[in-house]
């Protein structure tokens, strides 16, 4: 089937091994799980024709069954900076989440 090549690759890719960072999820009101993700910290970008500048705040990949009910508020610590979710967008399996310095 179409796209079955990324569930199967999920695994390979959010892999401290690879390309991904330890990190510890902490749900509101919930315990701690130590998880890995893809980490991408926050970055300016500049348009090359008007010179504007565009904050990109950070964010992280982590697969969906990892971070089942996840929500606004919840707590992520990546590289010992703590973040609370500010959206998540579940994309077949893997989840990405914009995050907002705590």
């Amino acid at each position: 089937m179409p796209g079955d090549f990324l569930d199967d690759d999920i695994d390979t890719m959010i892999n401290t091994s690879e390309f991904a960072y330890s990190a510890v999820y902490t749900p509101d009101g919930g315990s701690p799980t130590a998880i890995d993700v893809i980490y991408d910290p926050n970055e300016v970008q500049i348009d090359p024709y008007t010179g504007a500048q565009a904050v990109i705040p950070p964010s992280i990949t982590a697969k969906t069954t990892d971070v089942t009910g996840i929500r606004h508020k919840d707590v992520f610590v990546v590289d010992s900076v703590t973040y609370e979710v500010t959206k998540h967008v579940d994309n077949k399996g893997v989840t990405f989440i914009t995050l907002n310095y705590t």
